[in-house]
């Protein structure tokens, strides 16, 4: 065991952890949407973003981690069998012991850290499989959590632990907001994209995935593609990109090439997030850790959509527009915010923050 807890070691686990993530968050939702339809399957979303959430912003003690992992594997199996709420509960479990695993195994890792862009193809090939693997992918990623956890713990002192694992303090300014809105958007809309390729187009499972996973190729690609460090205007370019993609989205709804093509079409608008990212780094004394922002953004979006669907009876029609509504309030908020700021929109390309 000695010889494996190398920091080049850690990064390769921080790595697989990231695929298994993927899996996690994608694989019970595209099961219950095929099953039990849209409600429950933004449910599913929801549980896994909110032990995201959990596990970013909340201090845990190492044992009480290890045991909502152990319990949260048991739930996971009984749930599968019938008891939905049990999933949900248990979904949510493994996402704070995962996610709390991550940042651990990646503060041991201890500088040697993997290219962004590996990060990202990691991220998208859990993303492509997560279709196939369905409810069993979340069983085995559950599993594998709560094995590595329970043997890293009985290996390492519980020093690294709290110092890998600690809360993420909450700072705002207006780029925190934009992020909030940025997020948003997409949560409002992207789990419900994965509800119709499989229960409207009845495509079948791991063709779901890889379609779903069509549009994280676009997001992960237009950093490496745009040059230009003006981020206000590409900001602004990308979300008009996102807002024009959803509204033929929802146009084309019964469409799947359609729907595809604009999913793609709004990876690549939405993948400018980057420039929120930049312009921060960049504003030295007035930075903040956006991470946070990030993360309550995706429950907020995802918790958005549930209500719509749950109390106001809307469809996937209505949530493509909610999340073009979105996209273009957050472009605004920046342009408001930042117009007469010179602030982290023109000067050298610092480095992007390390994926999560």
């Amino acid at each position: 065991m000695n010889a494996f807890l190398q920091p080049r070691n850690f990064s390769k686990l921080f790595l697989v952890l990231s695929g298994l993530a993927s899996v996690l968050e994608l694989g019970p939702l595209f099961a219950l949407a095929r099953s039990d339809g849209l409600l429950l399957a933004l449910a599913a979303g929801l549980a896994y973003q909110v032990g995201n959430l959990v596990a970013g912003s909340v201090s845990l003690p190492r044992w009480l981690v290890n045991a909502i992992a152990i319990a949260s594997t048991l739930g996971l199996w009984v749930g599968i069998h019938g008891l939905t709420w049990v999933l949900l509960a248990s979904v949510c479990g493994i996402s704070i012991a995962i996610q709390k695993l991550r940042r651990w195994v990646q503060s041991l890792s201890r500088g040697a850290n993997v290219p962004t862009r590996t990060k990202r193809a990691v991220r998208i090939m859990g993303f492509a499989v997560s279709g196939f693997l369905g409810l069993a992918g979340a069983v085995a990623v559950a599993v594998i959590t709560a094995i590595v956890l329970v043997a890293l713990s009985l290996s390492l002192g519980s020093q690294s632990w709290r110092e890998g694992t600690k809360r993420q303090e909450l700072s705002f300014s207006s780029l925190a907001g934009v992020m909030v809105l940025h997020q948003m958007h997409y949560f409002t809309y992207a789990y419900a994209l994965a509800f119709i390729l499989v229960s409207v187009f009845k495509i079948e499972s791991l063709s779901a995935g890889v379609a779903f996973a069509v549009g994280w190729v676009s997001y992960a690609s237009i950093e490496s593609l745009i040059r230009s460090s003006n981020y206000v205007k590409v900001f602004l370019a990308g979300h008009g990109t996102v807002v024009v993609s959803l509204v033929l989205m929802a146009l084309l709804s019964e469409s799947a090439v359609g729907v595809l093509l604009c999913w793609f079409g709004s990876g690549l608008g939405g993948g400018t997030v980057y420039c929120l990212t930049r312009m921060n780094k960049a504003a030295r004394s007035r930075r903040i850790e956006l991470e946070p922002w990030e993360d309550w953004g995706h429950v907020l979006g995802v918790l958005l959509a549930l209500i719509m669907v749950a109390v106001l009876d809307f469809g996937v029609f209505e949530l493509f527009l909610t999340g073009a509504s979105l996209a273009a309030t957050a472009a605004v908020v920046l342009l408001l915010t930042h117009r007469q700021s010179h602030v982290g929109i023109t000067g050298a390309r610092p480095p992007s923050r390390l994926e999560t």
